[in-house]
């Protein structure tokens, strides 16, 4: 009989080893293939047969089968979690008993360690799914959530980060589930115009509310956004499908509702597809015209919510940049366009203002009443992208712009007025999320969506790199496919550096992350080593002990 200190280190060793694998699985083994394709599958082979020829023979079957149920175990509730309903509980129930008997049949495993693991692994899926496992090589997972949205509507949560006295809260959406005495309560108060009627008709089952993401770094949780918060939000960042839809905002019952009617026919949508240089100009009126409206809207709900919308001091006006930022009045004659943002793009003494124009970047200076110092044209070969976003390359507080073209570009404004291309992608799949400084580091990090370095495929994972000599340096990876999107939030006011708030593509999953700097992979690796040499010294000892006894 087994003494019960034996006993219970097996069974420790069963789910320990269940969830190790797992997690080897998803740092290690897929990271390989997904970076080196063929290559990676056959170094993949060559660390399962090692690992195989180290055990022993008499417990090579029971571990092998082991080791299989539990990988099929944490990939298919990771699988089911993602989807959570009363029917994935009910398959992930029947997937667990179908396994646990063949397991146990196949591979002589005993049914309650089967049992115990595949309650042991349901408990982990249900906290955290081994699907978002590839977070953990780089960040702690702050907090994660899945609002209800439609991928027809939103192919990932749109983030709309404000700044607040408490820190800065993200504003989003979530759809609302919308039963028939409420739409047809809709219907009935939508009497101001035909308009307004025929957008509650095209909106049914696709009506969504603002929500409002916010917390502390231990925390974050939704709430209803604030007037206030509102009042700083730039409508279009709601509209996912700009200019091609406009969105209508409403107030009922304090809280503040979007739906969306589209704005082109679908021949129209498929010639801009075909050949959007040709539309290029019509598409900058188009924008202006439901930029205009949609502000308009906004706010009139602002207006009912008793606030006005909080500006940057400046605006286009007929052309005209013109307001006021930091004391200073500007006035420069621009053409239509819209303010990026604020930096340093030719001078670090210079408070200045990156203007987006009809395939056109234009850095205007703040003194003296604004000037343009620096103006960028792309062409019709290759057009700019309106997907910019401004960050650093060095720790010299010198912006740079970069553009999600096809490829992507990064460029740099000289003293002098020109304009330097300092990087083109390799590929027209990379598309860059920040620039972030974290905690210790000397240079910011380039936080981007990359495919694989061989594979030949177009997922991206999300990828960090640092800009030497014109070159991109990795530094690491998350093996997290579907990431859409990604932006630094300051959710605490005290907080050194910001944590980031990633979106999944085609869901509502979101996720908060704060960077460490614990070696995992490394760790998981030198682990997986010992492990593969404790079986080989094993079994070299059980060899050693048969031939003892046949002498």
């Amino acid at each position: 009989m087994k003494s019960k200190p034996r006993t219970w280190l097996l069974w420790l060793g069963y789910l320990l080893w269940a969830v190790f694998v797992n997690a080897v699985n998803v740092w290690i083994l897929t990271p390989i293939v997904e970076d080196y394709g063929i290559l990676g599958v056959v170094g993949v082979v060559l660390i399962s047969t090692v690992w195989l020829l180290g055990l022993p023979t008499s417990s090579r079957r029971r571990w092998v089968i082991f080791t299989m149920f539990a990988l099929l175990v944490g990939q298919g509730l990771s699988d089911m979690a993602n989807s959570p309903s009363l029917r994935a509980v009910a398959l992930a129930v029947v997937m667990c008993l179908g396994l646990i008997a063949l397991a146990a049949w196949v591979g002589k495993v005993r049914m309650r360690h089967l049992v115990v693991t595949a309650v042991a692994m349901s408990a982990i899926s249900a906290w955290l799914p081994f699907s978002e496992w590839p977070y953990f090589t780089r960040f702690v997972i702050v907090s994660s959530g899945n609002l209800p949205v439609s991928s027809t509507d939103f192919q990932s949560l749109p983030l709309a980060a404000v700044q607040t006295p408490q820190g800065q809260a993200v504003v989003t959406v979530k759809k609302v589930r919308e039963t028939t005495t409420g739409f047809t309560q809709r219907v009935m108060n939508a009497t101001a115009s035909t308009d307004q009627l025929q957008n509650v008709l095209t909106s049914y089952n696709h009506l969504y509310e603002l929500v409002s993401l916010s917390g502390s770094n231990s925390r974050v949780g939704l709430r209803k956004p604030t007037p206030q918060e509102l009042s700083a939000v730039n409508p279009i960042t709601l509209d996912p499908q700009f200019p091609f839809t406009l969105a209508h905002w409403s107030v009922s019952g304090g809280r503040v509702y979007e739906s969306f009617t589209p704005v082109l026919t679908p021949d129209q949508i498929a010639k801009v597809g075909l050949n959007p240089t040709a539309m290029s100009s019509e598409l900058v009126v188009l924008s202006k015209q439901v930029q205009l409206e949609e502000q308009s809207n906004w706010d009139q709900v602002l207006s009912e919510l008793g606030v006005s919308p909080r500006s940057t001091g400046l605006q286009v006006v007929h052309g005209v940049l013109q307001g006021t930022s930091n004391g200073l009045s500007v006035h420069v004659k621009t053409g239509e366009g819209q303010v990026i943002g604020f930096g340093h793009f030719t001078n670090l003494q210079m408070n200045q203002v990156l203007f987006e124009g009809l395939n056109t970047l234009k850095v205007i200076s703040l003194a003296n009443g604004g000037a343009v110092v620096a103006t960028y044209q792309g062409n019709a070969a290759h057009p700019l992208s309106t997907d910019v976003i401004i960050g650093a390359l060095d720790a010299s507080g010198r912006n740079v712009v970069f553009v999600n073209s096809s490829p992507a570009i990064i460029i740099q404004a000289n003293s002098n007025g020109t304009w330097k291309q300092v990087y083109q992608a390799p590929n027209r799949s990379l598309r860059f999320e920040a620039s972030v400084l974290f905690s210790g580091d000397k240079v910011p990090e380039i936080l981007t969506n990359d495919i694989s370095l061989m594979q030949p495929s177009t997922i991206r994972y999300f990828t960090s790199y640092s800009y030497q000599n014109g070159s991109l340096v990795r530094n690491w990876r998350v093996y997290r496919p579907g990431i859409a999107k990604v932006i630094p939030v300051q959710f605490s006011p005290t907080a050194r550096v910001p944590d980031l708030l990633a979106t999944v593509s085609g869901t509502g999953k979101f996720v908060v992350l704060k960077r460490h700097d614990i070696p995992v992979v490394p760790i998981a690796s030198v682990l997986l080593a010992l492990i593969i040499a404790g079986g080989y010294a094993l079994r070299l000892r059980v060899r050693a002990v048969g031939k003892g006894v046949e002498r």
